[in-house]
């Protein structure tokens, strides 16, 4: 997949079609039209699916991606006034950096095997739940507590293997634990109450690195 082709179908197809409509209502059944269509393809892998992935992240609450228990996506419209578009620049920079890199789609827990000295990781897990009504629900397989501690020592072979990890959760007493042997920084994200309101939530970044860049 070329990233100019990848932009031709997200900006002709999508995004010019959306920034015309006139009215938030129309654009709200715009979004869902798209959504319906993702998931109708949610087998396939192409361009066509790619552009609709983007433009669901930039117009949907909050850009978060979350399924059901079927595994469609399910994220509601974001109600953005002016969302930022992906431009052509950006995603020919991300095509150029990303050319020698190999994505892999697996369980956590299966790719303890092959750590490599240098290899860096990023997890971005469901949150621990910080009070009983805390939604973690993200996707159709349920990540639990026991699962956080798995993570917490897959972070520790990470570590031992000389390799890099950044893991991104809530502040609670589990999470707080690594920090006591890793570094961390906090970090405030805005979340939208009736599309409208917006309040700071506070969460980690827990590093094993002292790298200026994270």
């Amino acid at each position: 997949m070329r990233a100019i082709d990848l932009f031709d179908i997200f900006n002709s197809k999508l995004v010019i079609p959306y920034t015309k409509l006139k009215t938030i209502k129309e654009k709200e059944t715009f979004y869902y039209e798209v959504r319906r269509n993702f998931n109708k393809n949610i087998n396939f892998s192409n361009v066509h699916q790619s552009a609709r992935l983007l433009f669901l992240n930039k117009t949907s609450f909050n850009g978060i991606f979350r399924t059901n228990s079927c595994g469609a996506y399910n994220v509601p419209f974001g109600f953005r006034v002016k969302p930022a578009f992906t431009s052509l620049k950006l995603l020919l920079n991300v095509s150029e950096l990303i050319q020698d890199v190999v994505f892999k789609c697996q369980d956590f827990k299966e790719f303890q095997t092959g750590i490599e000295k240098g290899d860096f990781f990023y997890f971005d897990p469901p949150y621990v739940k910080t009070k009983k009504t805390s939604f973690v629900e993200y996707t159709k397989y349920r990540f639990s507590g026991e699962d956080f501690i798995i993570l917490t020592e897959i972070c520790n072979l990470i570590d031992n293997s000389q390799a890099f990890f950044c893991l991104s959760n809530s502040i609670t007493s589990e999470t707080m634990a690594l920090t006591k042997k890793y570094l961390v920084k906090y970090h405030h994200t805005n979340q939208s109450i009736n599309h409208i309101n917006n309040f700071k939530l506070k969460d980690l970044i827990i590093y094993n690195k002292n790298d200026a860049n994270l």
